[in-house]
């Protein structure tokens, strides 16, 4: 199946380890191997993958049981635009070669127990979304201000509230990010923002009014939430009105 370039498993019960198959197609683009539940190292994975790093440009293997941390040989996949690793069993830390991958645009860690901080992230320039959320994090590389194409930015880090940010969001999910006990001051400069998820953040006080959509849970004991929500279902009803006449 040298001339296979897009191979679709999701949802299938392979269970076990990875296929060697996998390293007979050489010309794969894209690989999905989602919801499988499958038990293997990562390590291991990537090592059937070797004849595809310069083919591979999307790797999907969320939902199964892979465990190990991320290796070096990562670095090796210099076409992947999008990788998507989360809710798996990964660990250890966040290696530097997955800064090496100069065209990657999506990076969905999430949902592991991955620990540690964030390593140089700069020469991903490309990058546009970002999901680290739900593992273990403890700081924000100050690299991050280097990503003007981000828009998209999902983490569980340690934010400091004077950050000022390079880019302009469309979606921000902080959920379980350590915001409080204020509402971060850098917040109030992005503009394009319509979907703000702070839930579990640790933000006591007030809303500045001028945010559009909010998600929050209890965990926030914000006060005038009630009214901040009350204002954008107004403003979206609003909207629909308009669209209508």
């Amino acid at each position: 199946m040298k001339s296979l370039q897009h191979l679709d498993l999701y949802g299938n019960a392979f269970g076990g380890g990875f296929s060697s198959c996998f390293g007979k197609i050489s010309n794969l683009k894209s690989l999905q191997v989602s919801f499988c539940s499958l038990h293997v190292q990562l390590s291991q994975i990537m090592k059937y993958l070797s004849c595809m790093t310069d083919s591979l440009e999307y790797l999907n293997l969320e939902r199964n049981y892979i465990g190990s941390s991320l290796p070096d040989v990562l670095a090796n996949f210099s076409s992947l635009r999008e990788l998507r690793l989360g809710f798996n069993e990964l660990n250890g830390s966040i290696p530097r070669a997955v800064g090496k991958l100069p065209r990657l645009a999506l990076l969905d860690l999430s949902s592991n127990e991955i620990v540690g901080s964030i390593p140089d992230l700069l020469p991903l320039s490309s990058l546009r979304e970002l999901d680290l959320s739900h593992n273990q994090l403890s700081g924000l590389t100050e690299s991050m201000d280097a990503f003007p194409n981000l828009r998209s930015y999902t983490s569980i880090l340690t934010i400091s509230s004077d950050w000022i940010p390079p880019f302009q969001l469309d979606i921000i999910r902080l959920t379980h990010c350590k915001l409080g006990p204020h509402f971060p001051n850098w917040l109030r400069d992005q503009n394009n923002i319509f979907v703000l998820d702070l839930s579990a953040a640790g933000i006591l006080g007030n809303i500045p009014s001028s945010q559009r959509m909010i998600y929050l849970e209890p965990k926030n004991a914000l006060l005038g939430a009630k009214d901040a929500l009350l204002g954008a279902k107004d403003a979206l009803l609003g909207a629909k009105n308009v669209e209508e006449n």
